[in-house]
């Protein structure tokens, strides 16, 4: 998956090019399966946002201004998100402190 500089800009483009055909080949390759890497990926970042949490939540940074808006809003809003809706949640309350 990896080509010899990874922090190159030409390398992470073409990586991100063939990424939809190099996943499924590395995960077959591995012997993996994409849904039991998605449970291993889900309980690790659950276990890191609910145990860990001052690490995890310094890593979700709003776009700029996101905040701000949010917190100066006069009038009710409401959050839709096809994320887990326990990350949204514990999120929108570290942005609206």
């Amino acid at each position: 998956l990896l080509l010899p500089d990874p922090a190159s800009a030409a390398t992470r483009a073409a990586i991100l090019t063939r990424w939809s055909q190099q996943l499924p080949a590395a995960i077959s390759e591995w012997g993996e399966s994409e849904e039991e890497l998605t449970k291993v990926f889900e309980v690790m970042r659950n276990d890191w946002m609910n145990n860990r949490t001052e690490s995890w939540m310094a890593l979700q940074v709003p776009y700029a201004g996101v905040a701000e808006a949010l917190r100066e809003c006069p009038f009710p809003f409401y959050i839709a998100s096809s994320k887990a809706g326990h990350r949204v949640s514990a999120l929108a309350t570290s942005v609206l402190r």
